[in-house]
This record gives C-alpha cells, sequence and structure tokens, in this order.
C-alpha cells in the first residue's frame, strides 16, 4: 500500500473528465502489484510503451494541483459572523451566509481559486420574521440541502427547516422538522449528514433542550423516520456522522438539571434509523471541579463500523479542561481514549470541537485553547492516526475560525469572522498554511531602485508577523538580509550594493506558529542615481496601484507612478484624497507637487469603522479611483 499511498497523495484531483480515468486505471493496477510481483513488472513494461503520454498525464495533473491547491482567503463585508462551507465533488464550493440584520441569507457557489460564481438570495417571508442558514451540505444527486433556522413574531415560535435545492441554487422544497428551535448553535456542528440514497439525516434536541433526537428526510422533503431518545433536560445532539457499515453515530450532552451529572453522549442508529446503542461517558457533577465532566462535539466514522469522537473531559480537582478524543468500536466499546494538552499547562480549558477523517486512517482534529488569564484564545489544528498519535501540528489560528472540513486536494477549509458583521472564508493547505503574503514594492523587475528600500508586502488577516529575505540569486543561497519578527507590513533594507540583482521574499506567521507559504520571488536592480538623461526606469504614463494589504487593519499603501511631462523631472501637481461609501471626504493624502517616478504613502484607518472606502488620484489631467476594505 505504500506505492499506492505516496502516488494518490501525490496525484488526487477532482473527480471528472479523462485525466480521472487514466488516474483510476493507475491506482488498481498499483494497488495489486503491492501484493503481487508479476503484476507489477507487467504493468511496468506496458508503461514503458505508454510513456510519453504518462509524461502528459502527470504533467497535467501536477498543473491541476499546483492551480487546485492555491490558499485563499474571501470576506463578506455587511453579513453576519456565521458561514458554512463545503466542497463539491465536481469541483469548488458551496457554503452560507447570513444577514444578521436582514433576515435573509446567501446560498454562494465557488469556483477552486475562491471566485464567486453566483449567489442566491433567501429572503423572509410574510409570517417568518427572520431566517437564518446553519448548515449546508451537499446532496448526491448535485444539489445541496440547508439547514434552517425561521422565527414567526406573530406566534412567538422558532422552528427549524430543512430546504433542497438543485445544483444551480434554486428552491425545490423546502420541510419543518420542528415545532421549536431544534438547535441551538450554529455555524461549526455538522447537525446533517447525506447518505447515498439521495435524502439526508439531521440532529438535535427537543423543547427546552430534552430528548436528543434524529431524523431521516427523503429525497422528495418527505420525513421519513424520526427517533427520540427519552433523556431529561439539557441534552442533545451536536453532530452525526455517516458510519461505514451505512449507519449513523450521533454525540452530544447529556445533562441532568436536578442531579447535576454531566456527560458524553453517544448513540449508533441503523439505515432505518433503529438504536443499535446508546451510552453516556465520564459521568460527574457539572458545578463541581472534584468530579468529571464530557461532552462530544464531534463524530467521525472508521472503517470498522465505530467511530472517532472528539470533545472535551474534565480532571477531578481541575476546573480547566482537555481536549478529549476517544475510539469506539461498532459495538460502542471503548479502544482508547486520549487527552490533549493538560488544562494546567498554559491553558485552563481546551475544546477540540471538529474532527475530520482524511484518507487512510488519518484524521483532522481542531481545538481551541483558552488560556490561564481566561480571556486569550487561539485555535490549534492537529493531524492524528488511528491510534491518536500526533503526526503534526499547527499553532496560532484565530479564535474567531473555525474547521470546516476538507476539500477534494486536501486543502483545510475554515470560516468564520472577522467582525461582527464581515464573515471570512479560508483555504489553507494540507498542512493548514495561510495564503502567501503579497509583494507590493519595489515593483518586480524595477531597476535605478535606491540603495535603502523600504520593501512592501501584504500578509493575510490572522497572522502576526513576518519574515523577510533578500538574496542575488532567486534559489536563495547567498542571502544578505534576513529579518525575522517583523510585526508592520514594510520594511526596510540596508547596505545593498550598487547596480545589483536582488531577489526577495516574504513569509507570514500566526500567533505562536502557523506559518504560510513563501509568497512569490520579485527582483529589483539597485543603481546609485537616477538622471533625466538616464531615465529607463521612468513610468512610461501615470497610474495608481491597488492598495497593499487589502483588506487591511488599520494601515495600507498606496502606490502610483507619475512619467516625465516632456522630459522634466520635476512632474506636477497630485492629489490624492479618501472617500467613504456615501463620498465624504475622510482624508488628502498627498495635495503637492511631486516628481517623476514611483510614490508610495500609507493611508492610516485606526479612527475609522471597518468598511469599503474609496481613494482618488488626480494629477492634471489623469484621474483615478480604486476600492479597499478596512476590517478590524
Amino acid at each position: 500500500m505504500k506505492t499506492l499511498k505516496s502516488f494518490f497523495q501525490f496525484f488526487t484531483v477532482n473527480p471528472g473528465g479523462i485525466l480521472k480515468r487514466h488516474f483510476y486505471v493507475i491506482i488498481r493496477k498499483l494497488r495489486f502489484s503491492d501484493n503481487n510481483p508479476s503484476i507489477r513488472e507487467d504493468f511496468s513494461l506496458k508503461m514503458k510503451l505508454k510513456s510519453p503520454m504518462l509524461v502528459v498525464i502527470c504533467f497535467l495533473l501536477c498543473t491541476v494541483l499546483v492551480h487546485a491547491q492555491t490558499p485563499f482567503e474571501k470576506y463578506f463585508p455587511d453579513t453576519g459572523p456565521s458561514v458554512s462551507v463545503q466542497p463539491i465533488p465536481s469541483g469548488g464550493y458551496i457554503g452560507v451566509v447570513n444577514f444578521w440584520l436582514n433576515g435573509k441569507f446567501w446560498l454562494f457557489r465557488m469556483n477552486e481559486q475562491g471566485d464567486t460564481l453566483w449567489t442566491k438570495t433567501f429572503q423572509r417571508g410574510w409570517e417568518v420574521n427572520n431566517r437564518w442558514a446553519i448548515r449546508v451540505a451537499v446532496a448526491t444527486d448535485g444539489g445541496f440541502f440547508i439547514l434552517c433556522g425561521n422565527s414567526m413574531l406573530a406566534y412567538s415560535c422558532d422552528f427549524n427547516s430543512v430546504m433542497k435545492t438543485d445544483a444551480q441554487g434554486d428552491s425545490i422544497w423546502s420541510v419543518i422538522i420542528s415545532s421549536t428551535e431544534l438547535w441551538s448553535g450554529a455555524g461549526f456542528e455538522d447537525l446533517i449528514a447525506t447518505p447515498l440514497d439521495g435524502g439526508c439525516v439531521a440532529v438535535g434536541h427537543g423543547s427546552a433542550g430534552g430528548n436528543p433526537r434524529i431524523l431521516k428526510i427523503s429525497s422528495a422533503g418527505a420525513i421519513s423516520w424520526e427517533k427520540v431518545i427519552k433523556a431529561v433536560a439539557y441534552t442533545s445532539f451536536n453532530s452525526v456522522c455517516l458510519t461505514s457499515d451505512s449507519g449513523y453515530i450521533a454525540t452530544g450532552l447529556n445533562h441532568n438539571n436536578s442531579t447535576g451529572i454531566n456527560n458524553l453522549l453517544v448513540a449508533k442508529f441503523n439505515s432505518n434509523g433503529d438504536s443499535l446503542w446508546y451510552k453516556t461517558f465520564f459521568s460527574g457533577l457539572f458545578d463541581s471541579g472534584d468530579s468529571i465532566k464530557a461532552e462530544g462535539f464531534s463524530a467521525a466514522p472508521t472503517l470498522d463500523g465505530g467511530c472517532m469522537l472528539a470533545g472535551y473531559v474534565t480532571e477531578p480537582g481541575i476546573y480547566g479542561s482537555y481536549a478529549l478524543l476517544m475510539r469506539l468500536n461498532a459495538s460502542g466499546d471503548t479502544l482508547w481514549t486520549k487527552r490533549y494538552f493538560h488544562p494546567d499547562n498554559i491553558w485552563q480549558t481546551n475544546v477540540a470541537y471538529k474532527l475530520v477523517k482524511l484518507p487512510f486512517n488519518e484524521y483532522l482534529m481542531y481545538i481551541i485553547g483558552k488560556r490561564n488569564d481566561g480571556w486569550h484564545e487561539e485555535g490549534i489544528l492537529l493531524k492524528l492516526d488511528l491510534s491518536g498519535d500526533s503526526l503534526w501540528s499547527q499553532v496560532g489560528y484565530d479564535y474567531r475560525i473555525m474547521m470546516n472540513t476538507v476539500d477534494e486536494q486536501g486543502g483545510i477549509l475554515f470560516t468564520g469572522y472577522v467582525t461582527a458583521d464581515i464573515a471570512v472564508f479560508i483555504r489553507t493547505t494540507k498542512g493548514g498554511l495561510y495564503a502567501s503574503p503579497k509583494l507590493s514594492f519595489p515593483f518586480n523587475n524595477s531597476v535605478n531602485v535606491i540603495l535603502n528600500p523600504s520593501l512592501v508586502w501584504g500578509s493575510p488577516h490572522f497572522v502576526n508577523s513576518s519574515s523577510v529575505q533578500v538574496a542575488t540569486d532567486s534559489a536563495f543561497t547567498n542571502i544578505v538580509f534576513d529579518s525575522t519578527n517583523v510585526t508592520a507590513n514594510t520594511l526596510q533594507v540596508t547596505q545593498l550594493s550598487p547596480i545589483t540583482k536582488y531577489f526577495w521574499r516574504v513569509q507570514s506567521f500566526g500567533k505562536e506558529g502557523g506559518p504560510t507559504l513563501w509568497s512569490e520571488v520579485w527582483n529589483f536592480t539597485t543603481q546609485v542615481s537616477v538622471s533625466v538623461e538616464d531615465n529607463s526606469d521612468m513610468p512610461a504614463s501615470f497610474s495608481l496601484e491597488q492598495n497593499y494589504p487589502n483588506p487591511f487593519n488599520p494601515t495600507s499603501t498606496i502606490t502610483y507612478a507619475i512619467p516625465l511631462l516632456g522630459g522634466d523631472e520635476r512632474g506636477g501637481l497630485v492629489t490624492l484624497k479618501v472617500f467613504d461609501l456615501l463620498g465624504n471626504e475622510i482624508s488628502t493624502l498627498v495635495n503637492e507637487k511631486k516628481e517623476a517616478g514611483y510614490h508610495k504613502i500609507d493611508f492610516n484607518g485606526s479612527d475609522l469603522p471597518s468598511g469599503v472606502y474609496f481613494y482618488r488620484i488626480q494629477a492634471g489631467d489623469f484621474v483615478d479611483t480604486k476600492k479597499m476594505l478596512l476590517l478590524k
């Protein structure tokens, strides 16, 4: 299987197309050849004859992978903090984002690069004064299921519904699944699952938090069955997953309000909703640090019909919590239990909120940890094997984002918010790395650059510092300037040699690690001076560049170019102003004569609220306006 695993990890692409068909023919050959040398030898001889085609296929696959695995960040201004995103097998992503102040939500589709292909708006109705999306899931027929919350003010009633749309996002049917609010949370819980028969399964709790339940909706929108587990108040299922034997496993919380007992709940059901077993773990008193309490937040299947469970658990005498991971077999028996991050060691509470199954019996687990000071929080991403042992970890994720799932190329999908009215969707690499910084100034291939230039770049959101390298070769074997822990998005480089070509790149980091990929490599060439006679680096025309970073908080750099005017290096009068959405002037950045050449200026929005702003340049007859986004 080693041959199969390495090949699969390198060449996995989206389903569909001739490349996929060639790929799986090769995979089947390799899988059998691991245990049969004669097949391997025969396969090798045939591949020699087809090697040109194989080279072309591998080249195209690599090209697709490099393009598809690029990280990105997408922001949704003037929305709400809740976003749910899922990958689509045919490529791209489907997601929902709420507009809390307007009683509506968007269903949106993006391509693999994060570009929006279309959006559909679902408004509140004449009886429903508020509507919001909780989760989205991909149906087996290419359409989508949306778990919705609804509020009817006239009847003081909240209820849940499931909506089905086609592949273009147009509604086909909607069915009410609860007379009162069935799900208390929204955003990260896996409250719906999609079996192969085209329907969907949902879990939650009943009135006043009691009686956890599971129900099945057919592909036509009819409730096929509903099962309720008789329990006490404040008991619920937090998530559900499909099992390898076509059943369902749900996990959550079992709490008795009268006795204070608070423990982890897990149950398994067959495809007809019949309960196969129902178990609780870690019984203890809810309000005492002298006993154990626990809760399950996420479940993922194992190949034997069992599951992995993620959540938290406390220990006697400790008010903080460990992140918890358990493995159960198909009968619900505990095979092992693992705890992560002792609450006495830096972190006060640790909760594993999300667990995602990867190929080859590996898992991703996402933990939110809170420090002992009670308010510093951050996310921790662990990759684990089937025994729960860590293969690698990334720390320093912003607590405002939550892992959703993993796409077909292994990219990790996060959603969350930047502010209460700006949602965000982030795709990282397989290793959990953010999008790389974007270089801004000096422009790539610039010449006649001064000997102490200021390098300017834009870093993705949720990072705290950067490393900057300058070298005399593009492979960075001869590094002449290496600076770490740079907290601004600009850095002045000194003591460069004249008439020398330099290459530079930037890598950014989270609060306690979590590096991005390196940026692309830019270059510039230094000169001692620039004269009117030697004006090869002078811009040929006026230009106004996009600000970097964008979005920004609170500063961003704006660059613009002034050409020679009739051979006169003195340039002319330039004004550069910033306006809000209503056209009100916010700031005048430039209002003076500027010499010909490239110029940059910083804009500081620390005194302004988050939102969209415009900056406008006027130099002679040249006028240009661009948009920028301030996110706090």
